[in-house]
């Protein structure tokens, strides 16, 4: 999905017009459309796996008969470097290579905007665990010991 996300905006940031501008975006809808096809007939699919999955015992890994269903599933989704290629197939050569990278640069940003929240999740949870913590200890030590040391932080 990042990837996808990345190169739509790259398309919308890029601006094409005219009959290039609805090549593009008719390609782009028809993509979508293809994306929710395959979403609601495999998650049909997928649902039926798991239903079979629950008849076997819970210790048994699952038999490679799922395996492969599963792959194969996977496999049946509509692939974005189809209609990547596709895209660049109607730009000329200068027009892909900015698209290029404008996606790169889209793709980029999004990675690190994924990143930044994954380090403040890590030290928002890690700052949940030192509270945590210190509410155990005061729980342990009573009340004075928490007073004693809020005393310490405000000076």
């Amino acid at each position: 999905a990042t990837e996808q996300n990345a190169f739509f905006a790259a398309i919308e940031a890029m601006g094409f017009e005219g009959d290039l501008g609805a090549s593009v975006e008719g390609a782009r809808a028809e993509f979508i459309e293809r994306v929710k096809q395959w979403d609601a007939t495999a998650s049909v699919k997928r649902r039926q796996l798991f239903d079979r999955r629950k008849q076997a015992s819970p210790s048994e890994p699952p038999s490679e008969e799922f395996k492969k269903e599963m792959a194969a599933i996977e496999a049946s989704r509509p692939k974005l470097a189809e209609l990547q290629q596709r895209v660049y197939g109607m730009l000329s050569e200068e027009q892909g290579a900015k698209l290029k990278e404008t996606y790169e640069a889209e793709l980029k940003r999004v990675r690190d905007e994924i990143a930044r929240q994954a380090e403040a999740d890590r030290k928002r949870k890690e700052a949940e665990r030192m509270l945590a913590d210190a509410r155990f200890t005061s729980s342990q030590y009573g009340e004075d010991f928490l007073l004693s040391s809020r005393e310490g932080e405000e000076e």
